[in-house]
């Protein structure tokens, strides 16, 4: 439960995809990206804050479901569409962060 540095959180904003959707929060992955140089000291806050008291914030995990068409068959039949569900970036940006954390955990002390 080491605090998130600076380095690790910038490592994985480079690794975010650009054109992709923000959840409920309208949060771009560009934004992020683009306003790297002033937020990033606000991540680190933010995130470490989160990590220390266990709270996430609930719209984190509020997402959007959009049905999108598998292009094959009756547009009609609800059978032909998946769902995808749109999430908050930031949400999404804190929980890779936290998984390349535990994953070099998990590699480092050879648990699995």
């Amino acid at each position: 439960n080491a605090p998130f540095t600076s380095v690790e959180i910038d490592k994985c904003i480079k690794l975010l995809k650009n054109n992709k959707s923000p959840g409920i929060d309208n949060v771009l992955n560009e934004y992020i990206k683009c306003t790297k140089t002033h937020m990033l000291p606000i991540c680190v806050k933010l995130f470490n804050i989160i990590l220390e008291t266990g709270y996430i914030p609930s719209n984190w995990s509020e997402g959007i479901i959009i049905p999108i068409f598998k292009n094959k068959g009756d547009s009609k039949d609800p059978e032909k569409y998946k769902p995808i569900t749109l999430l908050s970036c930031v949400g999404k940006l804190f929980t890779s962060i936290r998984n390349e954390k535990l994953n070099k955990h998990i590699n480092q002390n050879e648990i699995l």
